[in-house]
């Protein structure tokens, strides 16, 4: 993939155009262990998806706690990418899940990129909600199913992000349906972890987004 110290085993593409910017972003997992653990992130230097890519490796074990990312997810508002993935130690135990809060910007501009990192240790699954006809901003959102046990019934949360990198945001605790199925009340007081901030420099590459689904194929 171009950059140094990355796991071969790659896996997991993701891909999503920028309308405002008229850019694309391409997204893999490299490594499946603690100590190999990154997410590729590829920004397009034009309009071109088989073009130059800005290329970063965010640590998967970001908070340095025995975990790998599994499962990312991506989505985009107006100033950022939005990043999640489900968090896994070496014996596949579930540890909740992260979110990668990303300046476009810097990605486009192959400055170093400034990020944040949210974890959650009882959420899984965290699904971005992007704009439809727009993207929107700089707020952002999230969702995921709270399955429930016994015929209990599910409950479905809402994760906000309440601004950008730049302008402070934070990761607030989710807003609850009662569950879909019965009377049962919402939970409360989920634990949220402090978020964490980064800058990584870019590597290039040209044509990172085929490079990975040929590397994938083979694996």
């Amino acid at each position: 993939v171009g950059l140094a110290g990355v796991a071969n085993f790659v896996f997991d593409p993701k891909v999503t155009y920028d309308p405002d910017e008229d850019r694309w972003i391409v997204v893999f997992l490299a490594g499946a262990s603690p100590a190999s653990t990154d997410i590729i992130v590829g920004f397009s230097q034009t309009d071109d998806p088989s073009g130059t890519y800005n290329l970063y490796a965010l640590d998967g074990n970001p908070f340095n706690n025995g975990n790998w990312t599994d499962f990312p997810q991506i989505g985009l508002s107006t100033e950022e990418l939005f990043i999640t993935g489900n968090l896994f130690d070496n014996n596949s135990q579930n540890n909740g899940s992260a979110i990668w809060q990303v300046n476009k910007t810097d990605g486009y501009a192959g400055n170093a990129l400034t990020f944040v990192t949210y974890e959650t240790d009882q959420f899984f699954s965290l699904n971005p909600v992007e704009g439809g006809g727009e993207l929107y901003g700089p707020n952002f959102y999230f969702l995921r199913v709270f399955p429930g046990g016994g015929g209990i019934g599910d409950e479905v949360h809402l994760h906000e992000i309440t601004n950008s990198i730049a302008n402070n945001g934070t990761l607030n605790a989710p807003n609850h349906s009662s569950g879909l199925h019965s009377n049962r009340s919402p939970k409360r007081d989920w634990p949220l972890r402090p978020a964490t901030t980064g800058s990584i420099p870019a590597t290039t590459a040209v044509g990172a987004q085929h490079r990975s689904e040929e590397r994938i194929e083979n694996s």
